[in-house]
Parts: C-alpha cells; structure tokens; sequence
C-alpha cells in the first residue's frame, strides 16, 4: 500500500515543495505541471468567488510518512490555508518497492 497526496500551489512554489519532499526523502517522486498546463481553479475566500492560475503537485508517499508530507507542505506553501488531499493507493509491487527503497522510512532499504 502507498499514499498519494495532493495540493495545488503558484507556480513559483510548486518546484520548490516538490524538491523539498523527495530531497528530505519523505516522497520517492512528486508529478508537477507547471509550465504550460496550468491549473484553473475557481472557489470562495472569504466572502468572494476568487478565480486563479496553479500548478497541481501529485506526491508519492507512504502511509507513515503521509503526516510529515502534511508537515512540510503547511511549512512551505506560500497560501495561508492550502488544499492537502491524501489517499491511499494499491500500487503494483515492483513499483511500491522501488517507492519504500528511496524514502526515509522504507521497508525495503538496508
């Protein structure tokens, strides 16, 4: 079993979290679009629909390190309150493997 999160940042920081979650280890890859497919999003702040360009991070995890990923993301968005979506996922085993052999915790490393 794997987890996958999901947010949505500015461009300008969405490559930044996603160099941060694999550098600490914390996810074996991040799924960024951030140059010519933006992300149109359209929601209420506040007291006013608030419409906007973003860039979508999918993040590859495990279910134990799906707290920290939280962590990290809340410590480096630039949005006050940024979406945080986590789900698990049943992956193939060759690639759950591969996974858990480069993040932090993972059972397959030495």
């Amino acid at each position: 079993m794997l987890s996958v999160v999901y947010t949505t940042a500015p461009r300008k920081n969405a490559l930044e979290l996603a160099r941060a979650l694999v550098e600490r280890k914390l996810a074996g890859c991040v799924n960024v679009n951030v140059y010519d497919i933006d992300i149109s999003s359209v929601y209420w702040w506040g007291d006013k629909v608030e419409e906007d360009e973003k860039s979508g991070l999918l993040i590859k995890t495990t279910p134990e390190l799906v707290e920290d990923v939280v962590k990290v993301l809340k410590e480096l968005h630039l949005y006050e309150i940024p979406v945080i979506l986590c789900w698990d996922v049943e992956a193939k085993m060759d690639y759950e493997k591969l996974l858990r052999g480069v993040v932090v915790n993972g059972e397959e490393r030495d």
